[in-house]
């Protein structure tokens, strides 16, 4: 029973005739890279940016980069040890919030990543998928966090702060 009071909240929530805000955004965004490698994961930090339309849909754009770096340790039968390296992206997106003071927020574009490795450097470019959940602090103020699939084996978990102009 509770599951589906709380099932029908969720519902209530999001569907709220609430009018979705056109305009222009800005905002900070954080969180942790998830590489698939044995080692710790870089946390990144950044900005984004984009312009949203009352029915929902919008472009955004977002460049990040390892506040922290990752480490990874390898061990071959010559040596053993760690080496650091860090990830930054640069995305351009399509987007879809949708409507209510908590809402869902689909994304969908293209992304370019480097990856330094103690030095050494390396692009990739590609399609980026990104899914999460919003929610209205104030008229010019949102919470969103989201999960971005970056590439086959790195995805970033983040949070950011968004405001509305």
């Amino acid at each position: 029973m509770m599951k589906k009071a709380l099932a029908v909240a969720a519902m209530v929530c999001c569907s709220a005739t609430v009018q979705a805000a056109e305009g222009g955004y800005w905002g900070a965004v954080g969180g942790l890279m998830n590489v698939d490698i044995d080692g710790d994961n870089p946390f990144n930090v950044g900005v984004r940016g984009g312009y949203s339309w009352a029915s929902g849909w919008g472009v955004e754009g977002e460049v990040t980069t390892s506040a922290a770096k990752g480490t990874f340790d390898y061990d071959y039968y010559y040596s053993a040890g760690e080496v650091e390296y860090s990830l930054t992206t640069v995305a351009l997106y399509g987007t879809y919030r949708s409507q209510g003071d908590v809402y869902f927020k689909g994304k969908l574009g293209f992304l370019n990543e480097n990856v330094d490795v103690d030095g050494y450097g390396a692009d990739d470019s590609g399609l980026s998928l990104g899914v999460g959940a919003g929610f209205n602090l104030s008229e010019n103020l949102n919470l969103e966090t989201e999960y971005t699939i970056v590439e086959e084996d790195v995805g970033f978990f983040s949070g950011s702060l968004v405001f509305r102009f």
